[in-house]
């Protein structure tokens, strides 16, 4: 959907009386108890097999990720594997990846829940590309029919920049100054539920390593130790259901 002149000029204006934003592309969120916690939400896993309640996340910092198979970005994908296999088997950290794939943008994501794993094997990234992480079913980030887990993580981490892009390519409605810009913005969640750090969407996978790694090292020397008490919902029916469509 097209938006107005007008609207689009009031947006960007508002965008501009925002506080400064970060030369790195990285903001710092301010989510206190009155905003809630990202573990108060569910969302549905990929195959449908479950609706994960992400308070089984409590005690694993999180990296949230907006993905669309035909995004500029598409090829993050790769280095968010990268980046699961250097926090968790190489650091030894309790981290996962999340991952929300959304037809906000340009219309970049039209596959069926069903059909996006094998669009990033074959086409974007391709080359047999297969999530290390948790992948769940497709909604929007944005707008009225947004997700819960969204409302609450914008509610806290301000916007990384101004710009929201070309109205023709938006499909949300109605547009806010705090919405999420494009596919690949992040958000860095620690491990009680809070927002942490929201992430514009050309910084990459790798660019993030050392930013969680520290954060993560904090984190645990301020709580007594490595975080516990999650375990991953990738040992689901997910994990069955993608070997039956990638072998």
């Amino acid at each position: 959907m097209g938006l107005s002149s007008g609207l689009l000029a009031s947006l960007l204006c508002l965008g501009f009386m925002t506080q400064g934003l970060a030369d790195d592309g990285i903001e710092q969120c301010s989510c206190a108890a009155e905003h809630g916690s990202f573990h108060d939400h569910h969302a549905m896993l990929l195959d449908g097999s479950r609706n994960v309640s992400l308070a089984e996340y409590r005690g694993t910092t999180l990296l949230v990720v907006t993905v669309s198979t035909y995004s500029r970005w598409a090829e993050q994908y790769v280095g968010l594997n990268a980046l699961k296999n250097k926090m968790v088997n190489e650091n030894g950290h309790r981290f996962e990846i999340l991952g929300f794939p959304t037809n906000n943008f340009g219309l970049m994501e039209p596959a069926k829940n069903e059909e996006i794993l094998n669009g990033i094997r074959y086409v974007r990234p391709g080359n047999n590309y297969v999530p290390n992480f948790t992948m769940f079913q497709k909604g929007d980030c944005n707008g009225e029919n947004e997700q819960s887990l969204f409302t609450y993580l914008k509610s806290c981490c301000p916007h990384t920049y101004w710009l929201l892009g070309d109205p023709e390519r938006l499909y949300w409605t109605p547009i806010k100054v705090s919405d999420v810009r494009w596919s690949f913005e992040k958000f860095l969640v620690d491990p009680e539920g809070r927002g942490v750090k929201r992430v514009r969407p050309d910084v990459t996978p790798e660019d993030l390593e050392p930013v969680i790694d520290e954060f993560i090292r904090s984190w645990d020397a301020a709580h007594g130790g490595a975080t516990s008490g999650a375990r991953s919902v990738r040992d689901s029916g997910l994990m069955s259901w993608l070997d039956d469509i990638c072998n």
